[in-house]
């Protein structure tokens, strides 16, 4: 421990001076290409407990365009690297949208693995591994470089933590994919346009459930264009319903087709989400609260008949007195 220690010290002994060296102009000269040369030596190390002592300390210091900066080149450096034989590897990603319901199937991944290769997004003797949980883009703007770098190394596999956590907020989420390529060949990116027509045939989507495929390093980018924040937070509630309503039917032993899925009001803007197997009783599955995602009740109501519907279930609401009940199938 206390060598360790001692290390961290040494390298924040030798880095932070360089830091405020270049704080005022950012600007190339040789302390820059020192404090890159000293980042790019932790990465490669996959010493994340160093990377980690790197950017809080330049927080504590007020160096915040440095951390920024820093930050940025750590994404660069782990996003695409390159090898002695001349190959490299790419971390690329395919964003999926609001009406995305929340699946993402081996076989999606194979049908898109396909595309990409017909497109020569995957070059010839390309090779590329899928994460197979897709993750939010909120999540991966905010992971560590030194994780990225870790994924973006051959025969990695996947972060164990990117394999929990259920569907939440963003609309925004990405499958993330590690494409390695040889010296002799490169990445070509289409027309997104075309791509994205190709991607949704293969899958059997709707075009507007997905984006072009594209580098991760351009997602990670805090300055692009966010989604709807209200429309991400009901579409995160939906899809964890979505998503307990088929690990329920999966533990149950039953098919969708031979359930109903009953929606009722309850206290403080809150719809109840039960499924009702045929000529059984009715299970609570989740609520949703509409006002917290800053949405009308009828938005929710409708967007939940239509997700749920692409994923063959049959929705009962039970509105208001006053109201007729409808059936949504």
């Amino acid at each position: 421990m206390k060598k360790r220690s001692s290390y961290i010290e040494a390298l924040l002994g030798e880095l932070m001076p360089l830091a405020h060296i270049v704080s005022d102009t950012l600007q190339p000269g040789p302390e820059m290409s020192r404090l890159l040369d000293l980042l790019y030596g932790v990465l490669d190390d996959q010493d994340s407990h160093a990377l980690l002592a790197i950017f809080e300390t330049l927080r504590a210091d007020g160096l915040t365009a440095v951390w920024e900066y820093l930050w940025d080149r750590a994404l660069d450096m782990a996003c695409i690297k390159g090898y002695e034989d001349g190959s490299q590897s790419i971390l690329i990603a395919v964003p999926f949208l609001a009406p995305w319901t929340g699946e993402c199937r081996g076989a999606d991944r194979k049908a898109l693995t396909q595309v990409l290769k017909k497109h020569e997004v995957i070059p010839k003797r390309g090779k590329i591994h899928w994460v197979q949980k897709p993750q939010s883009i909120y999540a991966l703007r905010d992971t560590s470089p030194s994780l990225l770098w870790m994924l973006n190394t051959p025969y990695a596999t996947d972060p164990y933590t990117w394999n929990y956590g259920h569907t939440t907020a963003p609309t925004m989420y990405l499958l993330v994919g590690r494409l390695e390529y040889s010296a002799q060949y490169r990445p070509f990116w289409p027309d997104p346009d075309v791509l994205i027509q190709a991607q949704a045939e293969a899958l059997g989507w709707p075009p507007e459930a997905l984006d072009a495929c594209a580098p991760l390093r351009w997602f990670l980018e805090r300055e692009t264009d966010e989604p709807d924040a209200a429309e991400g937070r009901m579409m995160g509630m939906i899809l964890a319903a979505v998503s307990a309503a088929k690990n329920w039917i999966e533990e149950a032993k039953v098919n969708a087709k031979d359930c109903q899925i009953l929606v009722k009001d309850g206290a403080d803007a809150t719809l109840h989400v039960f499924i009702q197997p045929n000529g059984r009783g009715k299970h609570l599955l989740c609520g949703l609260d509409y006002e917290a995602a800053q949405v009308s009740r009828d938005q929710i109501l409708e967007k939940f008949r239509e997700v749920f519907e692409q994923v063959g279930f049959a929705v009962v609401i039970d509105r208001p007195p006053g109201e007729a009940r409808a059936t949504l199938h």
